[in-house]
């Protein structure tokens, strides 16, 4: 891990997002067997962020079709957009909870789009804010995911202690959480301190074909897999 550290924040886009992309109102996402899906967003811009598709949410979702339908039930956590969430279940997953401080249109809208029968029978929402420590709906802590996706939440520092002490109390078997470095001091110490409870793996970039992310648009991004020890 300390490797990625070594020369402080990288070259290439610091807020891991294309600016003309974030404007868009809708994004075409490629699927194996050339399939794709079109996902909305906002077309706000970078102001928007939670409905807003960030590099981070590209590199996940290319790496989950690489994971060949071994997903299970999925917490899509800090779901934003819900394109995280939403492959994993084209990509088969058993359920998924997409969990947010605010569930937006955008999201609700880009549920919409799934077939029927997997929106409503696999598809379930929950708004929750990190901060409110003492309320932790029921629906998180009370059965075992087998994977979290986390995808670009750590870009917010006022939010790095809310989300350690909300991880320490899920059960989970995997957390892929998919990490642009922006404040490298701040988010070390998140990593440092989910090291000492978990194990984390960084996962190779290479190992697994792109579809959706730009190999240009790789640098300082990464996906660590936290596992329980």
């Amino acid at each position: 891990m300390d490797k990625i550290y070594e020369n402080g924040i990288p070259n290439g886009k610091k807020l891991g997002i294309d600016y003309l992309r974030s404007e868009e109102t809708q994004l075409v996402l490629k699927l194996p067997n050339d399939k794709s899906i079109t996902l909305s967003q906002s077309g706000m811009g970078l102001i928007a962020i939670s409905t807003v598709i960030w590099d981070a949410g590209l590199l996940l979702i290319d790496y989950l079709i690489s994971l060949h339908n071994q997903l299970g039930d999925v917490l899509d956590l800090g779901c934003g957009t819900g394109i995280c969430g939403i492959f994993s279940v084209l990509l088969n997953a058993k359920s998924c909870l997409f969990s947010d401080m605010i569930i937006s249109e955008c999201l609700l809208s880009n549920i919409e789009i799934l077939d029927n029968n997997l929106s409503s029978n696999k598809c379930k929402t929950i708004q929750y804010n990190w901060n409110d420590r003492e309320n932790i709906p029921e629906c998180l802590l009370n059965r075992t995911f087998d994977i979290i996706l986390c995808s670009d939440v750590l870009y917010d520092s006022k939010t790095h202690a809310p989300f350690i002490s909300l991880i320490k109390k899920l059960s989970f078997n995997k957390l892929l959480l998919a990490y642009k470095i922006r404040h490298p001091e701040e988010e070390r110490a998140v990593l440092t301190k989910l090291s000492e409870l978990y194990t984390l793996n960084i996962i190779d970039n290479s190992s697994f074909p792109k579809f959706n992310i730009k190999e240009c648009d790789l640098i300082g991004l990464y996906i660590f897999e936290i596992t329980p020890i």
